[in-house]
């Protein structure tokens, strides 16, 4: 297990029971695009519970607040569509999270800090583990 270690700028996507199947598709689809050079230099997180059923998966995404601000666009570049069709059946709701938190707002739009940092609260107080990192 790795430690986490959060940049200035970071994402909380969470993936309560019964998402489990995305949790895993979008950490495959976060590999695939970063084995092809598409995805912003950002460190990728799969935390898991420290204890089983405690709460949901989390992938946190975190770097510098100029590439989690580049992370959108990710979305919509040809190598994701490639991605997601090979590999989800074009199925974007395959690696959909139920939620997500980021401390850094997309333009035009305002963050919620309150969830935000109670959720980095419980991973530095071990509520969660990193069971897969992607540098």
């Amino acid at each position: 297990m790795s430690t986490v270690t959060l940049g200035a700028g970071t994402n909380i996507l969470k993936f309560p029971a019964g998402h489990e199947a995305a949790y895993i598709n979008h950490l495959r689809f976060v590999e695939a695009l970063k084995a092809k050079g598409a995805y912003p230099a950002l460190a990728v997180y799969g935390l898991k519970p420290a204890r089983p059923g405690s709460g949901p998966l989390l992938i946190v995404v975190t770097g510098s607040i100029a590439d989690t601000q580049r992370l959108p666009k990710v979305f919509y570049t040809p190598e994701a569509e490639a991605v997601v069709r090979e590999s989800f059946s074009d199925d974007w709701n395959a690696i959909n999270p139920a939620s997500s938190v980021a401390n850094v707002a997309d333009p035009g739009s305002s963050v919620d800090l309150g969830v935000f940092n109670a959720l980095v609260a419980g991973i530095e107080r071990g509520e969660y583990v990193a069971e897969r990192t992607l540098p």
